[in-house]
């Protein structure tokens, strides 16, 4: 029995590594795809929220004239598990105003697609050292609706505001999980 013992926990060490999930990548760019204008050809761009808008208003300035409406809908009990977790994830915080905006900047892009790559965490929008994040905790590449993520973040940055207010201003931590495998973040962050 010893010896089978012995044998199986050799065994289990040696394939144990294997089957472990590679830990995130916390920072790497966001890719954004999808047409500069209704019924043009997809591009894809890479980048935080702000340089995307930056590199559309480059490539065809006015773009933000010919978008259709974005679908003005309630974030649906389907994509978010519970409500914002509000907790400090690391470091001093992210500021509520500079998350605000960052999330009238991933709104503004639309149903254009955001994304991740597998066990990676892609800032997707970053100023005054405040960031979200985009975590994709699954084993393939993901991509969601720039204005859903805008939504959670807005949603994140309302419930999850500490009203004590500083020289800076309010700051704000928390995260929020999707029933698809990703979680968005706000924390501090270096832009």
């Amino acid at each position: 029995m010893k010896f089978s013992t012995t044998m199986v926990l050799s065994l289990a060490a040696l394939i144990a590594p294997s089957l472990a999930v590679p830990a995130p990548v916390i920072g790497t760019a966001m890719k954004v795809t999808g047409p500069i204008v209704p019924g043009g050809t997809n591009v894809e761009l890479s980048g935080t929220a702000e340089e995307v808008i930056a590199q559309l208003d480059k490539l065809h300035p006015g773009w933000q004239n010919e978008q259709p409406p974005s679908e003005k809908r309630p974030l649906q009990a389907r994509y978010w598990k519970d409500t914002p977790k509000c907790e400090r994830i690391g470091g001093k915080g992210a500021l509520h105003h500079a998350i605000k905006e960052g999330a009238t900047h991933l709104k503004n892009l639309g149903n254009r697609g955001c994304g991740a790559a597998p066990h990676d965490c892609s800032r997707v929008s970053c100023s005054h050292g405040s960031a979200v994040f985009l975590c994709n905790n699954n084993n393939y590449p993901l991509v969601v609706p720039c204005n859903r993520i805008g939504e959670a973040t807005d949603r994140i940055a309302d419930d999850c505001i500490d009203n004590t207010f500083t020289i800076f201003g309010k700051y704000v931590d928390g995260q929020w999980s999707d029933t698809d495998g990703y979680t968005v973040f706000v924390r501090d962050g270096s832009c």
